[in-house]
C-alpha cells in the first residue's frame, strides 16, 4: 500500500475521514517523523484529497468533502456539507489547547466547550455549558457593563476584539486577548457566537518588563554623567542622550542631523595632531567592527577654546553576527588635561633645579641607568671626559670611558647594582694622570656616581656621599613615583594618581630647597651684626607651620655676633625638628645658658643660648648621631639639625643635645665671649 493511501487510511481509521487529525497523532499512527509526514499530507493537500489548517501553533488535516465517503446517499449535498462543516468545526475546536474557543447563543450563554477552554479558564464543560459569558468577567467589568457591550458590539458590527482580566473557574484572573463573531443563518438572523480567548498574561508580562528595561535604558542614557551616543552601522546617529547635548551644546535633533557648522569643527588626537572623520574613535569601531577604549580626542568648534575627552566606542552585533550599533561613550577631561600640563611644567622646573644643584657640586657627577647608560652628566664631568652631556647620553659608559673595563671599575659598579649598596675606591686613570676618588650609590634604576682628585677627597668627602646619598635615593623615588603616576594619569584620569604626583614633587621641593639651604648653611661667615637671639627666635616661630605649639622665649637674652638671617635658618629647623618629634601641641623654650668660668678665671668666658621642648626627648645612645646628615628615625628627610649644625660651626659655636627638665629634647648652643657676644650690648 502506498504512503497516500496509508495515510487516507489512518483518517478512515480513526476520524471517519471527516474530523481533523493532528500532525503529532498522524506521524505516530503513521511511525514517522513530523517532517515526513507532513510532506505526504502536503501532498494529498495538492491534489484536493486532504484539507489543512493552522490553529495556534498546531497545523491540523482531515479529509476533503470531495473525498470523504458516506452512509446515507439520501441526504441532500448540503446537508451533508452542513454536516461535515459541523464536524469539522468540532473536531477543529476540540483539538486546540491555546485557545478558548466555544459558542454562545444569541443571549451570551455557553453551547459548547473546547479542552483549550478548560486549560485556559479551569471549568469542565458540565460546569459551565449554559451559563452566561460573563461568568467570566471580573466584578468591575459587570458592573460596567462590559460583557453586554461587547456582545451589543460584535452584533452590530459582526465581530469584537477586546482584552482584559478575566476569571478562572477557581477565582483566580488572567489577561485575555478575546475575539467575538457573531453567526448568522442564511437568511441574515443572529443564530450566537463564536468566541475566541487567548491567555496573554505572560506575554503581558513580558512586554511590561520590556517597557520597564526600555523606560529604564532611556533613564540610565540620559542621568548618565558621561556624553553617551548610538550609531547605525551607516554612522547615522540615533541618539544622543542629555549630558552629550550639554557637552556639544546642541539638541538632540541638530546632533542628529549635524549641526550647520559641522564642517568646521576640527578634532584632536592625544599628540595635538589632527583628526579626519574616518580617524575617530567612533569611526574606527565602524569600519573595524572592533571597541575603541580611553582614547583621547580633542574638540574645537568655531570660536570655542579646545576640549578634551576619553572616548569609548564598542560595535554592538544582532544573532546573524551583523554590525547593528555602534555605542559610543565620552567623559570630558578637559581639566584632567589642563592639570597634566601643569603637572609636566612642574616636573620640569624641578628638573631643572635638581640640575642646578647638581651643577653646584665641584666634583664630577654622572647617572647610568640599569643598562649602564649615561642619564645625567655634570660640567665637571664633561671637562674630565672631554665630551659634552649631549654627546654622553644614551651611550653606554664602557664604551664612552673605555679605561674603565679596567678590574677594578668593573668590579666595583657591579658589585654596587648586585648588593644595592654604596661603594668607594681609588682608580688611577692613566688618561687623566690623576688618582680619582670614586663614590657609586645604586639604586633600582642604576648608579650615581661621583669622582674626583684624591687631593680634594679628605675635605669634600663626608659632604660629598651625603649628597650623593640624598640625589641617588631621596630625590630620584619620589621623581621615579611622580613618573609612574604620571604614566596612570594619561590612561586613566584618576584624579588621585594627581595627588600621589603632587605629595612626591612636593617631597622632591622640600628636598631640593633644604639641598640649597644646605649648601648655604656650611659657608664661612664673613658678616655678622648684634644680634638678639629671642628676637630672631620670634621671626624664625612666624615663619614655621606650628599647628597648637607654644613659643616661651627670654627677652632679655644677651646680644650676640651673628649672621641674623643664617641664625634664623637654625631656629626654624629646631623649631620645625620639635613640632615634627614632639607634635603639634608641643611647648617650646628659648632662653640663655649661665656663663660658664674658663680654667682658673672667675670671669664668665663662655656663654650662649638653648631650645627645648617638652616632647619625648632624644632616644639614642650617641646623642649627637641626630646632627648627622640623612639621620630621620621617623622617615624626615634628614636635613633639618644637619643644617643647624652647620649653621653653628659657620659661626664658630658649638652645639650639643641632651635633656630637658621635663624630659624633652634640649639644644645646647655655646660660644666663647671674645668671638661670640659682648656684654657692652646687653
Amino acid at each position: 500500500m502506498s504512503s497516500e493511501r496509508q495515510t487516507l487510511a489512518v483518517f478512515d481509521r480513526l476520524r471517519s475521514g471527516a474530523e481533523p487529525l493532528s500532525t503529532s497523532e498522524l506521524a505516530a499512527e503513521l511511525n514517522c517523523h513530523r517532517d515526513v509526514a507532513v510532506e505526504a499530507l502536503d501532498e494529498l493537500v495538492e491534489r484536493g484529497e486532504v484539507e489543512s489548517k493552522t490553529i495556534g501553533d498546531e497545523r491540523v488535516w482531515w479529509r476533503g468533502a470531495d473525498s470523504t465517503p458516506t452512509d446515507d446517499a439520501t441526504n441532500s449535498d448540503s446537508d451533508a456539507s452542513a454536516s461535515l462543516a459541523s464536524s469539522q468545526f468540532r473536531s477543529l475546536v476540540a483539538e486546540v489547547e491555546e485557545y478558548a474557543i466555544f459558542l454562545l447563543d444569541a443571549d451570551g450563554t455557553v453551547v459548547t466547550w473546547n479542552s483549550g477552554a478548560k486549560q485556559i479558564k479551569g471549568y469542565d464543560a458540565a460546569d459551565i455549558v449554559g451559563e452566561h459569558v460573563s461568568t467570566f468577567y471580573t466584578e468591575e467589568d459587570r458592573t460596567a457593563g462590559v460583557p453586554e457591550r461587547n456582545l451589543a458590539r460584535a452584533r452590530e458590527t459582526g465581530r469584537t476584539q477586546d482584552e482584559g482580566w478575566r476569571v478562572r473557574e477557581d477565582g483566580t484572573t488572567f489577561w485575555a486577548s478575546v475575539s467575538i463573531t457573531a453567526r448568522r443563518t442564511d437568511d441574515g438572523s443572529l443564530e450566537g457566537f463564536t468566541k475566541v480567548t487567548r491567555d496573554m498574561t505572560e506575554r503581558r508580562e513580558y512586554e511590561q518588563q520590556l517597557r520597564k528595561e526600555r523606560d529604564l535604558t532611556e533613564e540610565i542614557l540620559n542621568t548618565a554623567p558621561v556624553a553617551l551616543s548610538v550609531r547605525t552601522a551607516d554612522g547615522t546617529v540615533l541618539k544622543a542622550n542629555q549630558r552629550a547635548q550639554e557637552v556639544l551644546g546642541l539638541s538632540e535633533a541638530e546632533i542628529i542631523e549635524d549641526p550647520d557648522d559641522i564642517d568646521e569643527w576640527s578634532a584632536y588626537d592625544a599628540d595635538d595632531e589632527p583628526l579626519d572623520d574616518h580617524e575617530t574613535p567612533t569611526a574606527r569601531a565602524l569600519a573595524t567592527h572592533e571597541p575603541v577604549y580611553d582614547e583621547e580626542v580633542a574638540i574645537e568648534k568655531p570660536g570655542e577654546e579646545r576640549r578634551w575627552f576619553s572616548v569609548n566606542a564598542a560595535p554592538v552585533f544582532d544573532d546573524d553576527g551583523t554590525l547593528e550599533r555602534v555605542v559610543s561613550a565620552s567623559e570630558e577631561i578637559t581639566d584632567l588635561k589642563e592639570h597634566e600640563r601643569q603637572l609636566e611644567r612642574r616636573k620640569r622646573e624641578l628638573e631643572t633645579e635638581l640640575s642646578e644643584v647638581l651643577g653646584r657640586i665641584s666634583d664630577a657627577f654622572y647617572a647610568l641607568d640599569e643598562e649602564w647608560r649615561f642619564t645625567h652628566v655634570n660640567e665637571r664631568a664633561e671637562e674630565i671626559f672631554g665630551r659634552s652631556e649631549d654627546e654622553m647620553l644614551g651611550e653606554a659608559f664602557w664604551e664612552v670611558y673605555p679605561e674603565s673595563t679596567d678590574a677594578v671599575i668593573w668590579e666595583q659598579f657591579h658589585e654596587a647594582m648586585e648588593s644595592q649598596e654604596p661603594r668607594s675606591f681609588e682608580f688611577f686613570a692613566e688618561s687623566l694622570d690623576a688618582w680619582l676618588q670614586f663614590s657609586v650609590y645604586p639604586s633600582e634604576t642604576g648608579l650615581s656616581v661621583y669622582f674626583r682628585d684624591d687631593s680634594e677627597r679628605v675635605e669634600r668627602e663626608q659632604k660629598l656621599e651625603q649628597f650623593a646619598s640624598i640625589v641617588s635615593h631621596d630625590l630620584r623615588n619620589p621623581l621615579a613615583i611622580a613618573e609612574m603616576y604620571l604614566g596612570m594619569a594619561r590612561d586613566g584620569g584618576d584624579p588621585e594618581h594627581f595627588d600621589e604626583i603632587d605629595r612626591a614633587l612636593d617631597r622632591m621641593q622640600t628636598i631640593i630647597d633644604n639641598l640649597l639651604t644646605m649648601a648655604q648653611a656650611g659657608e664661612s661667615i664673613t658678616d655678622t651684626e648684634p644680634t638678639v637671639p629671642s628676637d630672631v627666635a620670634e621671626d624664625a616661630w612666624q615663619h614655621v607651620e606650628t599647628h597648637d605649639a607654644t613659643l616661651d622665649a627670654d627677652e632679655t637674652m644677651p646680644t650676640v655676633l651673628a649672621d641674623r638671617d643664617r641664625l634664623q635658618t637654625a631656629f626654624e629647623n629646631l623649631f620645625r625638628n620639635a613640632i615634627e618629634h614632639a607634635g603639634t601641641e608641643v611647648a617650646v623654650r628659648v632662653g640663655t645658658l649661665e656663663a660658664e668660668p674658663s680654667g682658673d678665671s672667675t670671669d664668665a668666658s663662655v656663654g650662649g643660648f638653648y631650645v627645648e621642648d617638652d616632647g619625648p626627648g632624644i632616644d639614642t645612645d650617641r646623642p649627637n648621631e641626630v646632627f648627622e646628615y640623612g639621620y630621620s628615625p621617623n622617615g624626615g628627610t634628614g636635613f633639618g639639625l644637619a643644617i643647624v649644625n652647620e649653621v653653628v660651626e659657620a659661626h664658630g659655636w658649638e652645639i650639643s643635645v641632651t635633656e630637658s627638665d621635663t624630659g624633652g629634647a634640649r639644644f645646647e648652643v655655646r660660644y666663647e665671649k671674645d668671638d661670640g657676644w659682648d656684654s657692652g650690648w646687653n
